[in-house]
């Protein structure tokens, strides 16, 4: 029991420092750059975020492979061998895609030049390899050294982005390149740990075809919380003057912090649930109180974009971004009804109660025709909109928990 408290206190502790060096580097950059450069690092990022989301899964294709229990311990070794040459390889070619289409995306960005896209699809191949070290880190369960190389990327950036800024200048493109130089590290990290990796086995579809389709649900709700999280700050970044979309990307960011606080609540509910449904007790009191967590989280955010909304701006991000007041105050809102929405998500995901995403897809698509079809005239109108996506989320949400709780009729709660 103690080594298991142990355990999660670092995790905890690690995960905790990476997120305040993301958001520290991320203070950093909005104070070195100009408005306009500043838009462009959001919505490249943002973008990269949305179309790698479902590829979020693949951990959790590892972490399948090694707990079925169809599979031998030879079968299970030449699978993840077959998984790890199917992995790569994917890489490359999403590589490859996102490398042809980083013109098209520039355009619809509204950046004149492709560069800053077409180096952050080299830092999305090194983030894709590393997700394939990540799987292997899962199912060997040194879930502290993935937290401890998420803790070396995060720091890695920040040194390396302060280092640049500070010796050669402000340059938007250093940011990136730091990007790419901090995933390398991770990967190099990894490696030398863990060793290198089995690509022996001859490669079959047959052989990890079942285990991609069974993780489909998992990669699709990972694909539906990075476009609520992230598409935002593409439509503004399309929508808008370079100065409103820097406004509104600090806005945004400031308001995540709701979401990433609660970020470990939702990230355990999936397991803890899955593992007390399979032993047949009650998951009610586990959502209850998850949820109750990511609302009072939210709130502490709430409640400071609406009493100091410019102290804290003026503080972290400076007197530039004062104009951002009024979005932070509705987007703090929306993020922490969005960490809510995550939570009841894997809720629904781990009682295998997956109408959830039927109704999170149809009011996406609703969301982005409204933003494309041209009523949207201002930052102020995207967030009302995307706060409303979030609070018709959250009804859908409510509405598919009555059905399985009518389903199950309460009888373990």
């Amino acid at each position: 029991m103690l080594s298991i408290f142990r355990t999660g206190f670092w995790l905890i502790l690690l995960s905790n420092c990476s997120n305040i060096f993301n958001y520290v580097q991320m203070i950093m950059i909005s104070r070195f750059l100009t408005k306009t450069d500043f838009s462009i690092f959001t919505s490249v990022t943002a973008t990269g975020i949305v179309i790698t989301s479902f590829l979020s899964v693949v951990p959790s294709v590892y972490v399948l492979v090694f707990n079925s229990n169809e599979l031998d311990e030879v079968k299970k070794n030449e699978t993840i061998s077959q998984l790890n040459r199917f992995v790569f390889a994917g890489s490359i070619v999403f590589f490859l895609m996102v490398f042809v289409f980083s013109f098209p995306i520039s355009i619809m960005l509204n950046i004149s030049t492709p560069f800053p896209m077409l180096i952050y699809s080299v830092c999305l191949l090194n983030s894709l390899i590393l997700q394939i070290f990540v799987g292997h880190c899962l199912i060997s369960g040194r879930y502290k050294l993935i937290q401890v190389q998420v803790f070396i990327l995060t720091l890695t950036k920040l040194t390396l982005t302060f280092f640049l800024f500070t010796v050669y200048g402000n340059n938007l493109y250093y940011v990136f390149y730091t990007e790419f130089i901090a995933t390398l590290v991770s990967i190099i990290f990894l490696f030398k740990i863990i060793g290198s990796l089995d690509f022996s086995s001859k490669f079959k579809i047959k052989s990890v075809k079942f285990f991609f389709i069974k993780s489909i649900p998992i990669g699709i709700t990972l694909f539906i919380s990075g476009v609520l999280l992230s598409s935002d700050l593409i439509l503004a970044k399309h929508l808008f003057s370079p100065i409103l979309a820097a406004d509104y990307s600090v806005a945004s960011n400031l308001g995540k912090i709701a979401f990433f606080v609660s970020g470990a609540i939702s990230g355990v509910v999936f397991a803890i649930t899955k593992g007390e449904a399979s032993q047949g007790n009650g998951t009610l009191k586990i959502l209850i109180l998850a949820t109750i967590a990511a609302f009072l989280c939210g709130g502490v955010v709430i409640f400071s974009s609406l009493f100091f909304p410019g102290e804290i701006i003026s503080m972290l991000f400076g007197s530039k971004f004062l104009s951002s007041q009024d979005l932070f105050q509705v987007l703090s809102f929306s993020m922490t009804i969005l960490s809510v929405n995550v939570v009841v998500f894997n809720y629904l995901l781990a009682m295998n109660q997956l109408k959830y995403i039927k109704y999170a897809l149809i009011l996406m698509l609703f969301y982005m025709l409204i933003a494309i079809s041209g009523v949207i005239d201002s930052p102020n109108d995207l967030s009302y909109l995307v706060a409303v996506l979030m609070v018709s989320l959250l009804l859908s949400n409510i509405f598919c928990l009555m059905r399985e709780f009518q389903m199950s009729g309460l009888k373990k709660v």
